[in-house]
């Protein structure tokens, strides 16, 4: 994180109210693969050198009182990965809804895996960064968990597709992983 962005938070974080108030930062990149992470405007804990800057968050919010709050999201098939050049991900094939005309892929197994096993990375350098409040992000036709949870955009025929239950899969293991 830029030194600006810790200062706007910083300043931001003075403003908050005492004891049970929360500030949320994002902190998924769009795409990670072969050790390219794309950019995201957010905040990021796929590193345990992302670690410093978020704690030095946690530490502001939590000075006056409040809860640190951090939020998980990856964006999956609504990513361009104009810098990693990736292919997006999702549930399904389907068009990325950016400004990129690109097409995204299905997540095969190995992929719904290792976004699994990302997100317990991410919850521990969380913990480790102080933060009291995990929030994993899935609305507003962002968030990979929406994705899966929809049968508009989750067309797949396999456990995690088809029912309601199969749709919420994904979601639950990854809360039962961290």
């Amino acid at each position: 994180m830029n030194p600006v962005t810790f200062g706007i938070f910083d300043t931001f974080a003075s403003c908050i109210p005492t004891a049970g108030s929360a500030a949320t930062t994002g902190s998924m990149p769009y795409q990670i693969s072969n050790g390219i992470i794309g950019s995201s405007p957010e905040a990021r804990l796929w590193d345990d050198r992302d670690i410093p800057a978020l704690a030095g968050m946690a530490e502001a919010v939590q000075k006056h009182g409040a809860l640190a709050g951090v939020e998980l999201t990856h964006h999956g098939p609504t990513c361009d990965c104009m810098e990693s050049r990736e292919t997006p991900r999702g549930p399904s094939a389907q068009p990325v809804k950016s400004f990129a005309p690109v097409q995204a892929r299905a997540m095969d197994k190995e992929d719904i895996r290792n976004l699994r096993h990302w997100h317990k990375l991410a919850y521990r350098r969380a913990k480790r960064a102080g933060y009291d409040i995990l929030c994993l992000y899935g609305a507003h036709g962002f968030g990979v968990i929406q994705h899966f949870l929809s049968p508009r955009t989750n067309q797949r025929t396999d456990e995690y597709g088809g029912s309601l239950e199969n749709r919420t899969r994904f979601s639950r293991r990854i809360i039962e992983g961290i």
